[in-house]
């Protein structure tokens, strides 16, 4: 059984309208992690661990005023990982 990725999509949609945290998508982003268990998904399991940690480096190392739309060109190159792995269903 594939685990449905909208969990994830609905918080990078809230997050990219300034409705939920760089910690509540890194979060959800672990979380996503850990049920995407199937063999044939590991690229995207990588890719979500390489974002989070990305995030994790962005937030502590970016100027706070900068955070927002330094993050926003990482989450477009995921929504893209996520459409194409949807698409592969």
């Amino acid at each position: 059984m594939r685990f449905d990725l909208a969990d994830l999509k609905r918080v990078i949609q809230q997050y990219e309208a300034g409705k939920a945290s760089i910690d509540e998508l890194k979060a959800m982003i672990l979380a996503t992690v850990e049920r995407v268990t199937e063999y044939d998904r590991r690229a995207l399991r990588k890719l979500l661990l390489e974002v989070e940690g990305r995030l994790d480096m962005i937030q502590f190392t970016t100027e706070s005023q900068r955070v927002y739309v330094t993050i926003l060109p990482v989450l477009n190159k995921l929504k893209q990982a996520i459409e194409e792995d949807e698409v592969d269903k």
